[in-house]
């Protein structure tokens, strides 16, 4: 059998042992869900509709997860490799800046808002007539440093949020003068 149906089959069975409060609100919310199929005829649209988007935000939430698990594990993988006097704790540090970065990028790919065409994604002036930038996510910016540095916080903050919903919390953040703080500072 393939690692992916076993990861299919791992995924698909209940955890081994829940606390009675949790079973008791996953047993509610079965029932509930039962109770809502059945106000409605079996095979119809807005129960598919209702199954989908259920499994939709489990899957979103899991494959977020796990893409940012994978990253942070393989760049401490390669850490180790390239690295092997570095200390865990520094190693660990630089994986989950690293594989953070890397899934907030495909994140902001994905759902980042974008900056209209004609438009500096930093300062969301004009840019007719200006020199401009072009960015690492397709965007344009005014070739200054403030707007490439403004539109970078901006994707940054954006993905920030979305990925703390899911459990992947930024490891570190800059201030106003672009100097590093530890998560939570301010």
């Amino acid at each position: 059998m393939s690692r992916w149906l076993k990861r299919l089959e791992e995924l698909a069975s209940p955890p081994p042992s829940l606390s009675p409060p949790v079973q008791n609100v996953r047993n509610a919310q079965n029932t509930a869900s039962a109770r809502a199929t059945a106000l409605v005829p079996a095979g119809s649209e807005q129960i598919e509709q209702f199954e989908h988007g259920r499994e939709e935000t489990e899957n979103r939430e899991r494959d977020w997860r796990e893409r940012y698990d994978g990253w942070f594990a393989f760049q401490r993988r390669m850490g180790r490799r390239r690295s092997p006097a570095l200390p865990a704790a520094e190693l660990d540090c630089v994986a989950r800046d690293m594989a953070w970065s890397t899934v907030a990028s495909e994140w902001y790919r994905l759902h980042g808002e974008r900056a209209p065409s004609g438009i500096c994604a930093g300062c969301r002036q004009p840019l007719a007539g200006t020199e401009e930038q072009l960015l690492p996510h397709g965007e344009r910016a005014h070739a200054e440093l403030t707007c490439v540095i403004a539109y970078g916080r901006r994707w940054k903050r954006a993905a920030t949020k979305a990925l703390a919903q899911y459990g992947i919390p930024a490891p570190r953040g800059d201030d106003e003068n672009g100097a590093f703080l530890e998560a939570g500072a301010a």
